[in-house]
């Protein structure tokens, strides 16, 4: 059985600063692929671990701008 592969991506987000938007985010990213995501509300930021055979980190950013929030 093939190991998948793991990368790490750190979005900063602009506007993210409560529990809010983080779950806004959470709910976005629900998806196959994304393995873990870490939330720092102060630094408005959010690490996310995820499988690149399953997901781009464009397709993350892209579900993240589509909150309405922007990412980069």
């Amino acid at each position: 059985m093939p190991q998948s592969s793991r990368s790490d991506l750190r979005l900063h987000v602009a506007g993210m600063d409560c529990a809010d938007e983080a779950a806004l985010i959470r709910h976005a990213l629900a998806r196959p692929g994304i393995l873990s995501l870490n939330f720092d509300l102060v630094g408005r930021r959010v690490d996310v671990a995820f499988d690149p055979a399953a997901i781009t980190a464009q397709a993350i950013t892209d579900a993240v701008a589509a909150t309405g929030l922007a990412a980069h």
